[in-house]
């Protein structure tokens, strides 16, 4: 029996030197994703703790020089190594420690102007949900006004298209989860054709409707009050999708646009 136990003992720890692959230092073991106090070690250091050199080669991770690449080597240079960023086990994918970047940088909400109606986007509750590498360098680049917005593009499954598609998170069509409606809660005006002006309520219509019952079905999302005619509404286009007397009242009741 006792040369049993020693035998299953044996196997045990020879499993566990086979089998372990080292962990950086200063990791919160309960909370990987959480940084307790930083320790700077030297590269050779990093080298001999992270599996992935003992067959690759550090400079296959450095990509310096290429438009959109994380900028590996600048941040070595002040003494940030691997071990202090990555966590990396076999082949996974490696976690990106976030409290490292606060460190210097400030992850933070930005305002993004989209015609009119500003976007915020908050850096902050992203990282809660996606590591760093989700977005970048693909599909959003590691540089400031790099990449073009549209909401065709994310209708598509583009950019932020590709987790809001109303399956993995909320539909792009939800305007309010990210842009600022402030902006159109004063009224809009737009030429009356010989016709006093047509006095729009933004307002009062989101009370009401959402913004997909109108955009892009019958108005584009573009500024601009485009080319509206009183022909097109009565055939039920336009504003005559809804104001046709039934759903709304009827396009013929001029007074009720025209101030």
């Amino acid at each position: 029996m006792k040369r049993f136990l020693i035998f299953c003992l044996g196997l045990l720890v020879l499993g566990m030197a086979s089998c372990e692959i080292p962990r950086p230092k200063g990791v919160n073991e309960k909370n990987p994703g959480a940084r307790v106090e930083a320790q700077t070690i030297s590269v050779e250091e990093a080298l001999k703790q992270l599996p992935c050199f003992k067959c690759h080669k550090i400079d296959s991770f450095i990509k310096e020089g290429v438009k959109g690449e994380f900028p590996h080597k600048k941040h070595m240079a002040f003494d940030v190594h691997c071990n202090q960023c990555h966590r990396v086990q076999g082949h996974e994918k490696p976690m990106v420690f976030m409290e490292t970047c606060r460190g210097c940088h400030s992850i933070r909400n930005f305002a993004y102007p989209a015609q009119g109606l500003t976007v915020t986007f908050t850096h902050e509750q992203h990282a809660k949900r996606a590591s760093c590498s989700e977005c970048h360098p693909a599909p959003f680049a590691m540089e400031k006004g790099t990449t073009g917005i549209t909401m065709a593009k994310l209708y598509a499954g583009e950019l932020c298209g590709r987790c809001h598609n109303g399956r993995k998170a909320f539909s792009p069509k939800d305007c309010r989860k990210c842009h600022n409606m402030k902006a159109f809660k004063k009224s809009v005006k737009y030429p009356g054709g010989g016709m006093p002006l047509v006095v729009f309520s933004h307002e009062f219509h989101t009370a009401l409707f959402g913004c997909a019952e109108c955009h892009d079905k019958l108005f584009k999302m573009k500024a601009g009050p485009g080319k509206m005619t009183m022909a097109e509404m009565y055939q039920g286009k336009l504003c005559g999708a809804c104001h046709n007397g039934q759903m709304g009242f009827a396009s013929t009741e001029c007074q009720k646009c025209h101030k």
